[in-house]
């Protein structure tokens, strides 16, 4: 594999844009586009937008748009180098260029801005293709640990009952809750415990916060006000109950709540996000050719949001907007992009995107090509 350095990834820019023009994209026909009708393009005035048309293309955690800019936003990378095994697919990991939280530029004509949108569409799309084995799915346990225990019931329902229906349904609702301080401390985990009262009609008539481990008092609360949310059978009467519930990291961070996402007041160049990237182009081929070994055409666009502090180091990377197919791939990628780490930006942290495709070329045998 050949290192592509920051010098690098800037010159290849304008190579990478002569390389798609020449087809070296992945096969349309592996992911049509989608039928979804096309938002108009910004340039446009508000009166000739079509019904039905949404938001004007935006990402979906992005917030207002700047002004369009001419041409749609350019590609950097290039081909990885042949593998030693010739018989391998190459592979392609290109950089769209970057953008700062809610700026992405957007084409200058409606036509290009038409384009553009589909072509994203059916990039973040991917597809995952033929598979010789079965997809291995993520490593470890990437999401939030979550304990129900019901500690003490009173009444016809009992212990049993109760506790299968919080363990069913309330695990999402304590993620969600948990996802609210996580962010902030990542070692958040404690039990929190609630007295809960069931009506005979199965509905919960009282939720009461008693004690909780938890150093963040609006999860605690969280946890225990969302309880209020479950159906259970009915009964003849209620049944009272003491309820616990732990929460602790898995062993992927959890993003901020989308409410609380800022593109913050720091400045990057797009040379020095793409210099940032760039150094982990190494990593992320290396979580993509893994997966090629059980489905050799993957494809996709994998957009990773990252923030950096003052320093230039990297504390949040998530995906944003696309929907790479294979999750080992995805979760692997933005573990390695974790651990990058970029110039110091001017004016203090910010949020800022970069949109990465993945594709392979077949390689024909040495002897098949003299």
């Amino acid at each position: 594999m050949t290192s592509i350095s920051a010098l690098d990834v800037r010159r290849l820019g304008c190579a990478a844009l002569v390389l798609l023009a020449a087809g070296c994209r992945p096969e349309a026909g592996w992911a049509p586009p989608p039928s979804a009708p096309i938002p108009p393009w910004p340039g446009l005035p508000e009166a000739a937008a079509r019904p039905g048309d949404g938001d004007a293309g935006k990402g979906e955690d992005e917030g207002e748009q700047a002004a369009p800019v001419a041409g749609a936003a350019p590609l950097a990378g290039a081909p990885s180098a042949r593998p030693p095994d010739a018989s391998a697919p190459a592979v392609r990991i290109e950089i769209e260029t970057p953008y700062k939280l809610g700026r992405r530029p957007e084409p200058a004509d409606r036509a290009a801005y038409q384009a553009d949108l589909l072509e994203r569409r059916r990039w973040n799309d991917g597809a995952i293709g033929p598979t010789t084995a079965a997809p291995p799915g993520p490593e470890g346990h990437p999401d939030p640990r979550v304990t129900v225990s019901v500690e003490q019931a009173r009444g016809p329902l009992g212990a049993r009952r109760i506790e299968r229906v919080a363990r069913r349904d309330h695990w999402m609702n304590a993620v969600r809750c948990y996802r609210l301080g996580a962010y902030r401390d990542r070692h958040l985990h404690g039990w929190t415990r609630a007295r809960l009262t069931v009506g005979a009609s199965g509905k919960v008539s009282r939720a009461v916060l008693q004690t909780s481990e938890l150093g963040d008092r609006a999860v605690a609360e969280c946890l225990v006000d969302r309880l209020a949310l479950l159906d259970f059978p009915r009964a003849a009467r209620a049944t009272r109950a003491l309820v616990g519930i732990r929460v602790a990291p898995g062993d992927d961070p959890l993003p901020p709540p989308d409410e609380l996402l800022a593109a913050g007041p720091g400045e990057l160049a797009a040379g020095d996000m793409l210099a940032g990237a760039g150094a982990g182009l190494g990593g992320f081929e290396t979580c993509y050719r893994a997966a090629l070994a059980y489905a050799p055409q993957l494809w996709g666009r994998l957009c990773i949001r990252f923030h950096v502090d003052a320093q230039g180091a990297v504390d949040e990377a998530f995906e944003t907007e696309s929907r790479f197919p294979d999750a080992r791939v995805k979760q692997c990628v933005l573990r390695a992009a974790r651990q990058l780490h970029f110039a110091r930006p001017a004016g203090g942290e910010l949020r800022f995107v970069v949109p990465l495709r993945f594709s392979t070329t077949p390689i024909a045998p040495a002897a098949a090509t003299e």
